[in-house]
């Protein structure tokens, strides 16, 4: 696969910089000074590549005058939304005191993020979505791979590149940690997405809490001995060879587990859906690890807690910008996880979670203060598997006015054997879990037969093979052109009785293995056909991307990929390229799996030249199970 070509780097300030306003100073504390040692936050989106001008395609010019449009784009909604983010473009700060301390602080002053511009030549977003495993260019999206949080002090705190893809852009951030926890990493990204797509107002939907919240009678700034801060620039975690799958699994396939979890344990609902996946994950890594012995130790370590909803004294608001979750860690032998069973399991992890009182938080950062301990990756490794992130977290919510992205990935930061991301799924109530293993372990998840039943298949990301059987659809559809010009008003007033009823979506069965199916079209110009592939297996359409079916005079059907994250979809475009004729056609040699079914129409009309898009979500969905 090829390289990733850095185009250019620059800097980004907050649009608002005044020079007589004093910087903002925010200290730090221990949920943030924690983690100078290890990596920053890395997580990215893929979007399908924007048409800023949609009549600019195959000129590669004007494809290169967009690429500017959209990179200007992006810096300026960054640099606006720095206006609310002050602690993104400062840098981190030190003091050292007279009895050998030093303490830590971010110096607000606009130093400015870095923004990296970047191609992959040779990539697309199939390339992405439609592995078994995450290719390892991926990494090669994100910058400052390798960068720890303690240097912060000299280089940005906040990188962003934008990696433009054959068919698509790939937006990463990379945050350092001692700035941010999973929620302020999102409530940014959600804010910047927002000003990108039109937010043009001098306030924001959810503006960030960027003073930092300490207990009432915590002194600060807090003082680590300068030991650990010569400590700081010593040697480097190599994590051993690994690899990445993400792992979709739907509301139902989740319910069912939370079901078999309470079920197992006598309770209704004590056992949440989130334990429940978890506990069913970490049972399959301990069936499918090499440990030389049953009765060994095992963790499911760094159990993240969030401390929000938990804090009231003072009260810690949810829009609080910082670090404020607390670590949590079960220690239980081999045997036990595979014989208490899902619910046992499941058990453990809720008692740790009730465990996380505001008393107990409270005692954390008053223990921590006085003997100051510093996370490493060396910690966090060994027969554990670590948890990061949350389903909870907003990702497909970050239209940046080009559309939902379709997928979205993390960084090399903080990998190890073991490292569990999990992130909300593209359908409502979905999630996905990001297995960062060793091919070994990651292979015998993928032969375990209870853990896979849990798991979704999709069409994308999770590298699904195709099931056998197929079906070839025929769609016929009648196509008009009216030769008289309209406004838009009249073209408005007209529409409504001329377009005529709805199309009809038709279900592909067993039964209609070849059968001819029509699609009426109404007295519209063009039909768009999506197929659909569900949750029950199939790869999709077998139509080559870009592909040209010749269907007559003036007529003509492109086939163009439209993957995403969880469902291949190729539209099927039939468009006029003249004026004045009505001509039924037919497209032939669409092959769908067995079971697949048309989801999603649009008609198209133009009769005044402006194009007219209606799509109407059939929700029709496959009966086979």
């Amino acid at each position: 696969m090829a390289n990733v070509r850095v185009i250019s780097t620059s800097k980004v300030r907050a649009a608002d910089d005044r020079k007589e306003k004093p910087n903002l100073r925010i200290e730090l504390t221990p949920w943030d000074l924690q983690l100078l040692w290890v990596d920053s936050i890395q997580k990215g989106l893929l979007f399908h590549k924007p048409k800023l001008h949609p009549h600019h395609d195959h000129d590669h010019h004007k494809e290169s005058q967009n690429t500017c449009l959209m990179i200007h784009h992006l810096k300026t909604s960054l640099s606006r939304t720095l206006d609310f983010f002050a602690p993104l473009a400062g840098r981190l700060a030190t003091t050292e005191h007279d009895n050998n301390t030093i303490s830590f602080f971010i110096d607000c002053n606009n130093a400015g993020a870095e923004f990296v511009h970047a191609i992959a030549d040779g990539v697309s977003i199939a390339d992405i979505v439609e592995t078994t495993y995450v290719p390892e260019i991926v990494y090669s999206f994100f910058p400052f791979n390798g960068v720890k949080n303690y240097e912060g002090t000299s280089k940005p705190l906040l990188a962003v590149q934008a990696t433009e893809l054959v068919d698509g852009i790939f937006i990463a951030c990379t945050i350092n940690h001692t700035i941010v926890d999973g929620s302020s990493f999102w409530h940014f990204f959600n804010s910047w997405s927002e000003i990108s797509r039109g937010n043009n107002s001098d306030c924001l939907s959810k503006p960030p809490i960027l003073q930092r919240w300490f207990p009432t009678d915590m002194d600060f700034p807090i003082r680590l001995p300068l030991l650990i801060s010569e400590q700081l620039y010593g040697n480097r975690f190599v994590p051993p060879p690994l690899q990445q799958r993400v792992f979709h699994f739907s509301r139902e396939k989740i319910a069912k587990l939370k079901s078999k979890a309470n079920a197992e344990i006598g309770t209704i609902n004590k056992i949440s859906s989130l334990q429940a996946l978890l506990s069913h994950l970490w049972r399959s890594a301990i069936r499918n690890k090499s440990l030389d012995d049953p009765d060994q130790e095992v963790q499911y370590y760094r159990l993240l807690v969030g401390a929000r909803p938990r804090l009231i004294n003072p009260p810690m608001p949810a829009e609080y910008f910082g670090n404020a979750v607390q670590t949590g860690s079960i220690t239980m032998k081999a045997r036990e996880v595979l014989d208490k069973g899902l619910g046992g399991v499941a058990w453990e992890m809720n008692k740790l979670v009730a465990m996380h009182t505001e008393k107990m938080l409270l005692d954390f950062l008053e223990s921590w203060t006085e003997n100051p301990r510093l996370l490493t990756m060396d910690s966090m490794v060994g027969n554990a598997l670590v948890t990061s992130s949350s389903p909870w977290f907003n990702v497909y919510g970050n239209d940046f006015g080009w559309g939902r992205p379709i997928a979205v990935r993390s960084g090399p930061g903080n990998k190890s054997d073991g490292k569990i991301t999990l992130f909300q799924g593209s359908e409502e109530g979905s999630v996905d879990i990001e297995a960062c293993l060793s091919p070994e372990t990651l292979q015998g998840m993928e032969m375990d037969a209870e853990f896979m039943d849990a798991v979704t298949a999709t069409c994308a990301g999770d590298g699904s093979k195709i099931k056998e059987g197929s079906a070839t659809i025929t769609a016929t559809v009648d196509v008009a052109v009216p030769m008289k010009k309209m406004t838009m008003r009249e073209k408005e007033k007209e529409e409504g009785s001329r377009l005529g009823p709805e199309p009809r979506v038709c279900r592909v069965g067993l039964e209609g293995l070849g059968e001819r199916v029509s699609i009426e079209s109404g007295n519209s110009v063009g039909l768009g056909v999506e197929a659909y592939r569900g949750n029950s297996g199939g790869a999709g359409v077998t139509l080559k991307e870009e592909s040209l079916i010749n269907l007559g005079p003036g007529v003509r059907a492109q086939s163009m990929d439209m993957s995403s994250f969880y469902e291949k979809k190729t539209r099927i475009i039939i468009s006029s390229l003249g004026l004045g004729f009505t001509k039924r056609v037919d497209i032939e040699g669409v092959e769908l799996d067995v079971g697949d079914a048309l989801v999603c129409v649009e008609t198209v009309d133009r009769p005044s030249g402006v194009q007219i898009v209606k799509k109407i979500d059939l929700q029709e969905k496959s009966a086979r199970k």
